[in-house]
Formats: structure tokens, C-alpha cells, sequence
């Protein structure tokens, strides 16, 4: 996803995030226009509940993509630079809520496109999940 100041494409650029799937779990990639750049790991979840234990697309169904997970976020040179938290549940004020600590180099935009795309990842994996609500079609 390229960032830019506003949505003319001619508008100075702010920088890029990817996202990757990797070992079965989303991660990102943060670039700044200032240079540098910034990967996290695997969001592993840290809520102490049963499921899978990094946000990706090999849970069952939507209750093993319910919790807490969390990525660290490092710099090229492999220090710790930030965190981000996603927490997800129908039983709270939204689906899912996003708490980030981010280097000043990444906040604004470029946090705003980071959490766009683990959102799109959440949603996406919640969408392959089999919603046990819905039964098997046959009314059971």
C-alpha cells in the first residue's frame, strides 16, 4: 500500500506497508519516505485462551480467531521500535480494536495504512473461518 499526503496520486509520498503471510501468520512491513524500515513478527496470541496461537488463516472457526494477539514491531538492525495489539471479539464495543505503539517516523498515515491492512487480514481470515452460528446449511 503506498501512503500519500492526500489521495492525488502526484501528492508527496509518506511511504509504503506491505503485508505478508509467512509461516502461517500475517506480518508487515513499514517503510517510511525518511528511510528505514520496520517488519513485526508473527501476532502471537497473548490472551491465555485455547486457539491457534498467531493470527493467520489456519484456524477452524470464528471462536479459535477470538483474542488478543500481538506483534513487536523491529528496525532493520533487529531493536525493538514499537508494538501493535489487536483484539478481537463480537462482545465489545467494536469487533476489533487496535492499540499500536509506533516509532514518530510510522505514526499518522502510515499507522492508519499498517492497521487498513492487518484489518483486511483479521477480516479476511475471519471470512474463511467456519461461522459455527450459521450451521451446515442443512438446519442443524
Amino acid at each position: 500500500m503506498i501512503v500519500r499526503r492526500t489521495a492525488d496520486s502526484q501528492a508527496p509520498f509518506i511511504g509504503e506497508v506491505d503485508a505478508a503471510w509467512k509461516d502461517g501468520a500475517i506480518r508487515l512491513t513499514l517503510k517510511p519516505a525518511e528511510g528505514g524500515s520496520f517488519q513485526t513478527g508473527a501476532f502471537d496470541r497473548i490472551d491465555g485462551t485455547v486457539g491457534t496461537t498467531a493470527l493467520g488463516p489456519q484456524v477452524y472457526s470464528v471462536l479459535d480467531v477470538r483474542g488478543v494477539y500481538r506483534a513487536e514491531l523491529r528496525d532493520a538492525q533487529g531493536g525493538l521500535a514499537g508494538r501493535l495489539r489487536v483484539q478481537i471479539s463480537p462482545y465489545q464495543a467494536a469487533p476489533h480494536i487496535y492499540d499500536v505503539d509506533l516509532p514518530a517516523s510510522v505514526n499518522g498515515p502510515l499507522a492508519t495504512a499498517a492497521v487498513a491492512l492487518l484489518d483486511a487480514g483479521v477480516n479476511n481470515t475471519e471470512h474463511r473461518a467456519f461461522n459455527v452460528y450459521l450451521g451446515d446449511g442443512k438446519g442443524r
